[in-house]
């Protein structure tokens, strides 16, 4: 959703999740969730 509605790459996502501080809480390496811990 993030690649779609920002209209960026799947990396330039993955930096994005990470400059907020977002933790990856799935597991999966497709269809992630993500949330603050």
């Amino acid at each position: 959703m993030i690649e779609r509605d920002l209209k960026v790459t799947t990396r330039g996502a993955l930096n994005l999740v990470a400059e907020l501080g977002l933790r990856e809480i799935t597991g999966r390496g497709r269809y992630r969730a993500w949330g603050i811990l």
